[in-house]
């Protein structure tokens, strides 16, 4: 099993800042005078926002990639998608057309299942969310990621696909 990092990003720390902002307006309504109970249920609001966004800044630079010789695992946090490589259909490194009713797309990520205008929703797992993405289509959908060693990737890839196909019978 090959592990391939994704490509940097800054859009953790642009999400450690939310996470911060986050807990400052949960902090800020336990600390001013007035009815308690709006300053619990500021914190109630704001709390699972901040350990949401958190989560995601340690989870984001962790992404990876691992290449075995049957099957593509793609890994950020407890999100993780298993395709086999008997399933790839084909491999392409391409810019996205950006759908404006987007789902979870951000500043420096693109996660789950995100809809482009030019190629239908993409299951994604990428620190960008338009540009030079490797989209790679199966039978059940199209995947996304965007590793940091894109050439030494799609060369491996390309070979275990290679060595894949000989292996079958016929």
């Amino acid at each position: 099993m090959r592990t391939y990092r994704a490509a940097p990003s800054r859009g953790s720390l642009w999400i450690a800042g939310m996470a911060l902002l986050m807990v400052a307006f949960a902090c800020l309504g336990l600390v001013i005078p007035g009815v308690p109970w709006v300053g619990l249920l500021t914190a109630a609001i704001f709390a699972p926002f901040a350990l949401f966004s958190a989560l995601l800044a340690m989870w984001l630079p962790a992404m990876r990639y691992e290449l075995g010789d049957r099957e593509l695992i793609l890994r950020c946090g407890p999100i993780r998608y298993v395709i086999p490589l008997g399933d790839i259909q084909k491999v392409a490194k391409r810019d996205l057309a950006l759908n404006p009713i987007s789902s979870v797309r951000g500043p420096g990520y693109a996660l789950f299942r995100v809809p482009y205008a030019d190629v239908g929703t993409v299951t994604m797992c990428a620190t960008r969310s338009l540009k030079d993405i490797i989209l790679i289509t199966t039978g059940r959908g199209k995947f996304g990621i965007t590793p940091l060693e894109e050439d030494d990737f799609l060369l491996e890839l390309t070979r275990r696909l290679e060595q894949a196909d000989a292996a079958l019978p016929g």
